[in-house]
C-alpha cells in the first residue's frame, strides 16, 4: 500500500462513522483512529489478517478477512530448482515415498528433472512423511514445499 492511499483512507475514515479502523496485510499494518488519546501508526506485521480492496472512489469500503492456514508441524522440503516432479524413478514404479512412509536423512525422496538432467532430492531430516504437496509430474518452482516430514 502505498502513501497517496493510505491517505485516501484517512480522508475516508474522517467522513465516515467510524471511530477506529486497524487493518493488517502483507507485511503492513496500519491502525486509523479518530479518538483523541490514540495515534496512528504504520508497522511490518508477521502475517496477513485482512486484505484491502482497491479503492477508486469515495463510497463504503469493504474489508474482508483473508482465510488463515493452519500451520503444522514438522520440517517442509522444498523444491532446490525450477523443473517437473516425480514420484518415482521411471513410470509405471512405485513412488519412493507416500504419506505415512518413515525416511531416514538422506533418502531419496524424489526427482525433479531439469534439463533433461534427473536430480534426486534427498531427506535432510528423518522422520514420516506427513503431507506431499505436488503431484506426480506436476512442474515445481525454486524454493516451492514438497513434502513435510514430522
Amino acid at each position: 500500500m502505498d502513501f497517496n492511499n493510505i491517505k485516501e483512507l484517512i480522508s475516508l475514515i474522517d467522513k465516515s462513522s467510524l471511530t477506529e479502523l486497524d487493518l493488517k496485510f502483507e507485511n503492513t499494518e496500519i491502525r486509523l483512529s479518530k479518538n483523541k488519546n490514540s495515534t496512528g501508526s504504520v508497522k511490518e506485521a508477521s502475517k496477513p489478517v485482512v486484505s484491502v480492496p482497491e479503492i477508486k472512489e469515495e463510497g463504503p469500503i469493504t474489508i474482508l478477512p483473508v482465510e488463515e492456514k493452519e500451520v503444522k508441524e514438522g520440517f517442509i522440503v522444498k523444491s532446490p530448482l525450477v523443473g517437473t516432479f516425480y514420484e518415482s524413478h521411471s513410470p509405471g514404479k512405485p513412488p519412493y515415498v507416500s504419506v505415512g512412509s518413515t525416511v531416514k536423512e538422506g533418502d531419496i525422496l524424489c526427482i525433479v528433472e531439469a534439463m533433461k538432467v534427473m536430480n534426486e532430492i534427498t531427506s535432510e531430516k528423518s522422520g514420516e512423511i506427513a503431507e506431499i504437496f505436488i503431484k506426480d509430474g506436476e512442474m515445481v518452482e525454486y524454493g516451492q514445499p514438497i513434502f513435510r516430514i514430522i
